[in-house]
């Protein structure tokens, strides 16, 4: 018994960087990718297979993405495969495009739900401001005009409302909190 074991390596795949050689052989372009998927190759690789797998049916198709998806070491050529990708459409109905979709939405959850708290926190701590500015010169028996009221909630300035709070406390008209500025 002989064992003659083939081996498939960068120096025995062609690279396949035009799109219409990898149309001709999908599945030789499909190694190339997978063998050549990094460097400063990759980009005209990865683009022309993506061009030819929308040359075949959709079910192939879906097997070849999911092989070069799961051959790509290199970050960079992942992130740009999976851009490639989204475009197909087949592609939005296979495991990897929904694997794809579940982290972005994960991750777009995560970004939102800190932005979301921080900006509450944010415009409560205006609010507060705001309010504190305007009831303490009411507390003082200080009359506040509608100019001086709509003002005061106008701002957003977390710095500006806190000196004009420190001044409601010693001013003798609603006005003078504004007298500094």
């Amino acid at each position: 018994l002989t064992v003659r074991p083939l081996v498939l390596g960068p120096d025995n795949v062609p690279v396949i960087a035009d799109e219409r050689q990898a149309e001709r052989d999908v599945p030789l372009a499909v190694l190339s990718a997978m063998t050549h998927g990094r460097g400063p190759q990759a980009p005209a690789i990865l683009e022309s297979l993506a061009a030819a797998l929308r040359t075949i049916d959709p079910d192939s198709a879906a097997v070849f993405v999911q092989f070069v998806d799961s051959c790509l070491a290199d970050p960079q050529a992942k992130q740009m495969w999976r851009e490639l990708m989204t475009a197909i459409q087949y592609f939005w109905r296979h495991p990897l495009a929904e694997q794809v979709r579940a982290e972005g939405r994960e991750q777009g959850l995560e970004q939102g739900l800190e932005q979301g708290l921080e900006q509450g926190l944010e415009q409560g701590r205006i609010q507060d401001r705001q309010e504190m500015t305007l009831r303490i010169l009411e507390w003082r028996g200080i009359p506040v005009s509608d100019a001086v009221r709509e003002r005061v909630l106008a701002c957003t300035d977390l710095g500006r409302l806190e000196a004009w709070a420190q001044r409601a406390v010693h001013a003798a008209e609603a006005t003078e909190l504004f007298t500094e500025e």
